[in-house]
């Protein structure tokens, strides 16, 4: 298999890593053993004699102590015995090593998003209407189209493809990828990343009905807004308001194919895995962990500081902070000891002596 490791352009020392991270926080870098140079930053099993690997579960852990890696970053409780069974390899002793690897990746080899060198301006091939304000260190790529009233802020990158309606804006440094749709009155913040396909202000799916059962389009006014740090993973759609607007905080995360309906609000901070939906007028709460698949119905409102596990479909308020789970839902606890019965069922059914409906003739 193929190298695909990103070197740094310079070799550094583990020192230096190391008062870097506690630089960014006191957590990030407890204690240094050893020196020790690296250029890239891998995963254990694939670390070469050049690279630094991070050592924060038990499998890491095994696979570092037979890994050609000669410098670690490892959890400070698998520090004394990667010091016993690797007296060769230089360590730095981390609280929270994972997010040591982020930034140190982000800082030393390779920044996120992951794009090709930015090249300010506007494409030969990009529309732009002379109503629009486009910063001069702005990039808007191939076949862009940037309609009136636009406003694009300095250092943002629309990668190609990129059609963006009327009256909207984007914040400083903002990526967008290609083939993604912006619709009008739509505002998004800063340090935003919109991947591949994304539709963000079109009109949500609302239809009023006579009694014979036709359907009449319901405009929709409101707006969509998108707040700092925001995620969107490709293939996401976000429906501008009925009347008010759709908001997704700062720092919200969504993995690829979310779709979040009319007058939704997403908290600050929350992180939804893929395949995540929202109906219409329904709200989460900030610093939420929501699993892939889940469902919210309409006006539906989950509190700050929940967890809710894969596949769950929310139908009713969740108003206690805890780790939910299911469909129906439940707390955590309840599910996994309904599915846990749920698996001895067929040999209480033997036991009470119930005929299986699948088994009679």
């Amino acid at each position: 298999m193929a190298q695909t490791t990103t070197l740094s352009a310079r070799a550094i020392q583990l020192s230096e890593l190391a008062s870097w991270l506690k630089s960014q926080s006191p957590q990030l870098a407890l204690e240094v053993h050893g020196e020790s140079t690296f250029q890239g930053i891998q995963s254990p099993l694939r670390a070469t004699a050049r690279d630094l690997a991070f050592l924060s579960t038990p499998k890491a852990l095994k696979e570092g102590l037979t890994s050609q890696a000669q410098c670690f970053v490892v959890h400070r409780k698998f520090a004394e015995r990667l010091k016993t069974e690797r007296p060769d390899a230089s360590f730095i002793v981390s609280a929270e090593p994972e997010r040591a690897m982020a930034i140190s990746i982000h800082h030393f080899i390779r920044a996120t998003p992951p794009i090709p060198q930015r090249r300010a301006g506007i494409h030969p091939t990009a529309v732009v209407d002379p109503s629009a304000e486009v910063h001069h260190t702005a990039e808007v790529g191939p076949y862009c189209v940037i309609e009136a009233q636009v406003k694009i802020a300095e250092g943002a990158t629309l990668r190609s493809h990129v059609h963006v309606d009327a009256h909207s804006e984007i914040g400083a440094h903002t990526v967008i990828f290609p083939f993604t749709f912006i619709g009008p009155h739509t505002k998004i913040g800063a340090h935003c990343e919109i991947h591949c396909t994304n539709i963000i202000g079109k009109e949500g799916f609302g239809y009023a009905h006579d009694a014979q059962f036709n359907h009449y389009r319901i405009p929709h006014q409101g707006r969509v807004i998108i707040g700092d740090k925001v995620h969107l993973g490709a293939g996401t759609t976000v429906d501008r308001g009925t009347f008010e607007d759709t908001v997704i905080n700062d720092g919200v995360i969504f993995d690829n194919q979310a779709h979040i309906g009319h007058n939704c609000t997403v908290g600050k901070n929350t992180v939804a895995a893929k395949g995540f939906g929202m109906s219409g007028s329904s709200k989460i709460g900030a610093n939420c962990l929501v699993g892939g698949g889940v469902a919210l119905s309409n006006q539906v409102e989950v509190v700050d500081g929940v967890q809710i596990g894969a596949l769950s479909a929310i139908y009713r308020n969740i108003d206690v902070v805890g780790a939910y789970a299911g469909n129906p839902l439940l707390p955590l606890k309840d599910h996994l000891r309904m599915k846990s019965a749920l698996t001895r069922l067929p040999e209480m059914m033997k036991r009470l002596k119930i005929k299986d409906p699948e088994t009679e003739t």
